[in-house]
């Protein structure tokens, strides 16, 4: 990191692993040393990642047994959760107001969906799948540059028909030109962008 840029903590998007998903997914995500958040269900392949975790969210485990797992990560946080790991970790996110996290999990999930959607805090997500990355808009405002042949979808997709320059292609729509893709929506929605 050069001596001009500066992030302070809690600045940076939060890395929730929901699944251990490929390591190549995570790497990206860790370069600016951000909190870091693992269901108990990636624990054991995470650990294998050899990163250092802030977070555990944990349902089943003894927690004397999993603190002595986690003695090389000390200091770490255990959060007893229930089965739905994702709202035990939004809503601690939220209680430290921090105010952005990228998720790791295997697909984007009614259960993990509905969660994020029925947050009260405006928590930025980004849900990293391992060919997706989905953004939830709460303003149901959203703009971004695309250059031409970037593939994007909505989780409505009556929105893409209010955009010029897409092309409709199995599971989404391609951007035919360099340009701005704007959307806006009276209600929030999910972007999908195609890795």
């Amino acid at each position: 990191m050069s001596s001009h840029h500066f992030v302070r903590e809690g600045q940076e998007p939060a890395l929730f692993i929901l699944n251990a998903t490929d390591f190549a997914h995570a790497e990206g995500l860790l370069e600016w040393a951000p909190l870091v958040l693992v269901a108990e269900q990636a624990l054991d392949d995470v650990l294998l990642w050899g990163i250092k975790v802030d977070v555990v969210l944990a349902s089943a485990m003894d927690t004397e047994q999993l603190a002595s797992r986690l003695m090389d990560q000390v200091p770490v946080k255990i959060l007893s959760s229930g089965q739905n790991y994702a709202d035990t970790a939004l809503r601690y996110l939220s209680t430290i107001r921090h105010h952005a996290v990228s998720i790791l999990a295997d697909g984007l999930e009614d259960e993990l969906r509905a969660t994020v959607e029925s947050m009260p805090y405006q928590l930025q997500v980004n849900v990293i799948t391992a060919d997706s990355k989905w953004s939830f808009i709460h303003s149901g405002t959203f703009k971004k540059w695309y250059q031409a042949q970037s593939r994007i979808g909505f989780s409505h997709p009556a929105l893409a028909d209010q955009l010029k320059g897409l092309k409709p292609v199995p599971s989404g729509f391609e951007v035919t030109d360099d340009q701005w893709i704007s959307v806006h929506s009276t209600g929030s929605f999910w972007v999908q962008e195609f890795l």
